[in-house]
């Protein structure tokens, strides 16, 4: 089963006539041209496009992301994905319990402190769920593959309502 969208448009408005040296009311060569290409798609039986039939049913879905953004809903954040699939169909994932999170490296011996800087942090900020030490790359720089101590903050995805 295939769908079509029609392209539906109000009739062309009326051009506005101009009044030339010798008394008529005559549209310009651009006004009738731009009338006679409205009037050409106004009537063209091709501005229709059909979409490809949804699967009755399936499991994983794979898809190009095209853009993306953050979209809160009665206190609630989400990121939404939009893209199309192969065979043309346009996707919108919205991606629920997503936890927005950073990284910063920390000195050696951080972690002794951890639960104090973690419980400051919640005191002085709004949204800090948690912070954690964790090994990683830093993308800064040649490294030669040598892990360093990074802080990764998890901040709620949650707003007031």
């Amino acid at each position: 089963m295939s769908h079509s969208i029609p392209i539906t448009s109000s009739p062309p408005p009326a051009l506005k006539k101009l009044k030339l040296p010798n008394g008529s009311e005559e549209p310009s060569e651009f006004e009738r041209e731009l009338l006679d290409i409205t009037q050409a798609v106004h009537d063209s039986t091709d501005q229709t496009w059909d979409r490809p039939p949804l699967p009755s049913s399936f499991e994983d879905i794979s898809f190009q992301q095209l853009d993306a953004e953050e979209y809160h809903d009665r206190g609630n954040t989400y990121a939404r994905f939009f893209g199309i699939t192969q065979e043309g169909h346009s996707v919108l994932c919205n991606v629920t319990g997503f936890i927005h999170y950073f990284y910063c490296p920390v000195p050696k011996g951080f972690e002794e402190n951890l639960t104090e800087f973690t419980n400051y942090l919640k005191a002085t900020f709004d949204g800090i769920e948690r912070v954690e030490i964790t090994s990683k790359e830093s993308i800064w720089g040649y490294s030669n593959n040598i892990k360093t101590h990074f802080s990764k903050y998890l901040r709620k995805t949650t707003y007031p309502k």
